[in-house]
């Protein structure tokens, strides 16, 4: 039970800091966007950023440098109240990733 209290220690932090019962969000941060799986060619991947200079570089790596100038995303506070458009954008756009199992060679005695 140790275990489930603090793995839910940002929701119990919430709900007294806030007086707002925490809801369901499924694999998002309550306090985090983006924070969550987002669907690829090949599957799914996650994307947690956890602050505003690691929104920038995902931004980057991803192809994505215009959201780093939209006021709706400049911070995390701004990304969190507009996460359900920022899920709506990543689930839009195509990303295209190939994840390689690394396989041994047989040995041939």
């Amino acid at each position: 039970m140790d275990v489930q209290v603090a793995y839910l220690a940002n929701q119990g932090m919430n709900y007294l800091v806030s007086g707002v019962p925490p809801v369901r969000l499924g694999n998002y941060h309550p306090n985090i966007a983006p924070y969550q799986a987002v669907q690829c060619s090949d599957g799914f991947f996650i994307l947690a950023v956890g602050n505003d200079k690691q929104f920038i570089s995902a931004c980057k790596a991803l192809d994505l440098e215009e959201l780093t100038i939209d006021s709706r995303f400049k911070t995390n506070s701004m990304r969190v109240k507009n996460r359900e458009l920022l899920k709506d954008i990543l689930n839009r756009v195509n990303f295209v990733f190939v994840f390689f199992k690394k396989q041994k060679k047989k040995r041939e005695i």
